[in-house]
């Protein structure tokens, strides 16, 4: 009876260098990170013993450990002169999980060349004749009977490293392939390393192959490399390192699908990128999270600036010199999603070196037991205990109303003395909220500490949905990426550049589609193809916008209002043909508005008509309408006005903000008590921003809101379309009028209809600055025709009605109403807002 050792999973590490996540088919180090008090050591997962029996087959039972058992034998060889390195002998115990090989005698330093670890007495398991311990489909270690060897090179380091002088580049695809080609003179050393890792103009790692073994008399290389995503039309550029160290970068253009404009170049913060992960957080698993995020150009750069600065800092500390200040706070832009929040976790772990993380709603941090002021000590504190710790904050607009501005000065102070940091995760118009009320707390964060998260190119978008598939254990043809591409530059996704709206797609468009043909034909085809993809989003923005622009168009009158309109959001679509074609997109300027014009003509419907088309367009991504009026925005005390504002501009997230006669917000009174000065600079605020995904639309008199604007020439610059509503004449009122009775199934005999048209004509004449155009004929028809029309046929007896009584409306009936004095003269309207 023989006992053998063996092991589903082990992971050998070189001093700290893990084997088995090799990147290569052959396990080659680099001499700086092995060279001195060097050890290999053998980390088991399962330490499970197979008894074999010499005069039968195998026969696999557990047993318990058992210290007579046979030694286990780690032997290292340098195979070149095969003189023995090391050797060491060990007896299994209950509670040994790892063994390690010590190279302390300089004589024993690992120089660059080939070694062979072997294991004697313990072999990996094997299960159906595959061997458990490999990397891909090649197998790590030989078994040779009850020993398996494990062979491995050492390259030279990059201290000592001559770098090949490549002389030219070559490259071509062939689908998900990429193959670059080297010429360049031949290598010094006997084995060196060569690699590639190519990045995309976001800085999404499109590809890599990190382990090429070239020979000293290697004159040209050739490596591929295949991605998981797609090559699309962009710039990238493939950085070459050399026994892991950058030295060269490939550039090159993929347009059409063609590779164009290969040449060598320079790239520092691509080659400290990549410098990073093949040695310093080789091991560093949010370093690997980091890299496998989709684009995020900003992040990366400013995480590469932070590994370099803690760096520093770890020199001047082991030479006894002082740390030099760097600011840890940061400012997250982007969409508030939770894919933002990961990407926070992310960074604050690479930037901050593990520092303890807490995550936080800021709504519960600025509950009142965290404001300063509070004495209660039945609750726990979140701030309690959390000296030293990263406070990742989400929900910041908590911090601009209620205890939040306490809540924020207590935070400052912590920060001040670094008793803790802050990352951010914050929209654009939440950071510009803050700014406003909490200028001090926002002055800690440094300006090129502000991260842009949210920016999406069409490319990132595709990638994120590749990416997204590809977890569902589903991959996508080459010819079906393309059209997806085409579907999300058409998509209203491409506008709003938001990561989550992407990931959707596949969940409420591309799977869909994929289970119908599953049920079809009876198959679970992991293969997603071109009839797969079919987005709807155009479609359906399409038909909202063409709904919406013939309902504008369909409106009676407003002439010059459909022209302005129609011209403006033709621009619109243009700048969204441009782009998608891969041209700069035109210069906008805001989407603020300002209409002009009396009561009644259609500045309330189209403003709601002006929403679902702006979301249409992409501008928006709700596209209500929120209607507010001074007496919803003005409050009665200090401080009321400002919260009913942020309360107000949070609930026009996305959609249109009207507001009717405005100029009540900005009167020439000199009264202290009267707050709309405040209401008006809220609004500036959000109006500054670029993308607010918010549009005002300030209604009113013409003079009243001309004598607005010039109380403040600031708010004046904000609005770029000024869209005057003429009021109706004669003809378009008598249509409004037409229109409303038909809808409500109703007809007039024609001496009716000659009297309405009089009716009319003689109100128009008549009427001053304040008639109500299509208010006044709504109110002739409802409060004056309608009840003259009850009361005559009520009247009658009752077997005279029938269905044509019921809906007919007579000339008596229309003349009896004008009669009224309320039709006869208009009451003037009362003036409010200036005084």
């Amino acid at each position: 009876m023989r006992q053998t050792y063996s092991f589903d999973h082990a992971q050998i590490n070189l001093c700290g260098i893990d084997l088995l996540d090799s990147m290569s088919s052959n396990i080659i180090f680099v001499n700086d990170d092995i060279i001195g008090d060097s050890e290999i050591n053998l980390y088991l997962v399962d330490t499970s013993i197979n008894t074999i029996d010499d005069s039968e087959d195998s026969i696999d039972c557990e047993t318990d450990y058992n210290t007579s058992n046979d030694p286990f034998c780690m032997t290292l060889t340098n195979t070149d002169s095969n003189v023995v390195v090391c050797k060491e002998m060990h007896y299994l115990d209950e509670y040994d999980y790892s063994y390690t090989i010590k190279i302390c005698n300089s004589k024993h330093d690992l120089k660059p060349g080939h070694y062979r670890l072997t294991l004697e007495n313990m072999t990996p398991k094997m299960e159906s004749n595959i061997m458990t311990i490999h990397k891909g489909n090649k197998q790590l270690f030989d078994i040779d009977g009850h020993t398996c060897h494990l062979n491995f090179i050492v390259a030279e380091d990059g201290k000592h490293l001559k770098h090949p002088y490549i002389q030219s580049v070559k490259g071509r695809r062939e689908d998900k392939s990429l193959m670059i080609s080297m010429a360049c003179k031949p290598f010094d050393a006997d084995h060196d390393l060569i690699g590639l890792q190519c990045f995309n103009s976001s800085l999404t790692r499109m590809a890599h192959n990190d382990m090429v073994v070239c020979g000293m008399t290697t004159k040209s290389i050739e490596i591929s490399m295949t991605t998981h995503l797609h090559w699309c039309d962009d710039t990238y550029k493939c950085i070459v390192c050399h026994n892991l160290q950058p030295f060269a970068c490939v550039e090159f253009a993929i347009r059409n699908g063609k590779i164009t404009g290969m040449k060598l170049g320079q790239d520092p913060l691509l080659f400290d990128y990549v410098r990073i992960g093949n040695t310093q957080m080789a091991g560093f698993s949010y370093w690997h999270d980091l890299t496998a995020i989709i684009a995020q150009h900003d992040l990366k750069r400013k995480a590469v600036e932070g590994i370099k600065w803690n760096r520093i800092n770890e020199i001047r500390h082991e030479q006894n010199l002082p740390i030099i200040a760097r600011n840890h706070n940061h400012v997250l832009l982007g969409d508030g999603s939770k894919v933002q929040l990961s990407i926070a976790e992310t960074f604050s772990q690479i930037d901050q070196k593990l520092t303890p993380t807490k995550v936080v709603d800021a709504a519960e941090l600025c509950h009142k037991r965290n404001a300063q002021n509070y004495g209660g000590k039945e609750e726990q504190d979140i701030f309690a205990d959390c000296g030293g710790y990263t406070f990742i904050l989400f929900n910041t607009t908590a911090l601009t109303m209620g205890n939040g501005p306490e809540t924020g000065d207590r935070l400052k102070r912590m920060i001040e003395k670094e008793d803790c940091h802050v990352i951010l995760t914050i929209t654009g118009y939440e950071w510009n909220l803050l700014k406003d009320t909490l200028p001090d707390f926002c002055a800690l964060f440094d300006h090129d500490n502000i991260i842009n998260t949210a920016h999406y190119t069409t490319n990132d978008l595709l990638h994120v949905v590749m990416e997204t598939i590809s977890n569902k254990q589903m991959h996508i043809t080459s010819e079906a990426a393309d059209k997806l591409l085409i579907d999300i530059g058409m998509s209203a996704c491409h506008d709003t550049k938001c990561h989550d709206t992407a990931i959707t797609m596949v969940d409420k468009h591309i799977m869909p589609k994929v289970m119908e043909r599953w049920i079809k034909t009876d198959s679970t085809d992991s293969t997603i193809t071109v009839e797969d993809i079919d987005l709807h989003t155009d479609k359906h923005n399409d038909t909202e916008y063409d709904e919406s622009m013939r309902m504008l168009n369909d409106m009676t009158g407003l002439k010059g209002v459909k022209e302005t309109l129609n011209a403006t959001f033709n621009k619109m679509k243009l700048s969204r043909m441009r782009e998608r074609m891969g041209l700069a997109p035109l210069m906008q300027g805001s989407h603020h508005m300002v209409f002009t014009g009396n009561p009644g003509t259609g500045k309330t419907t189209v403003a709601r008509m002006m929403g679902r088309i702006m979301k249409a367009l992409g501008v928006l991504t709700k596209g209500d309408v929120v209607v507010a009026e001074r007496k919803s925005i003005i409050g009665q005390y200090i401080g009321d006005t400002e919260e009913n504002m942020k309360a107000l501009l949070q609930r026009a997230k996305g959609n249109v903000l009207f507001i009717d006669e405005a100029y009540t917000l900005c009167t020439d009174s000199t009264d202290k008590k009267d707050y709309g000065q405040r209401a008006i600079e809220c609004l500036l605020t959000v109006m500054a921003q670029k993308n607010a995904d918010m549009v005002i639309i300030m209604a009113g008199y013409e003079n009243e809101m001309e004598r607005m604007m010039n109380l403040n020439e600031g708010l004046r610059g904000r609005f770029s379309h000024w869209i005057r509503f003429e009021d109706y004449n004669t003809n378009e009122l008598h249509d409004i009028g037409v229109n409303l009775l038909q809808s409500m199934q109703m007809t007039m005999t024609d001496d009716a209809d000659s009297m309405f048209r009089q009716c009319i004509a003689q109100t128009v004449n008549e009427k001053d600055s304040h008639f109500s155009n299509a208010r006044w004929v709504e109110q002739f028809v409802q409060t004056g025709i309608m009840p003259m029309m009850a009361d005559r046929i009520i009247s009658c007896c009752h077997h005279d009605i029938n269905a044509q009584t019921l809906q007919t409306v007579t000339q008596a009936d229309i003349e009896r109403a004008f009669a009224m004095s309320m039709f006869k003269k208009n009451k003037q309207r009362q003036m409010i807002g200036f005084r």
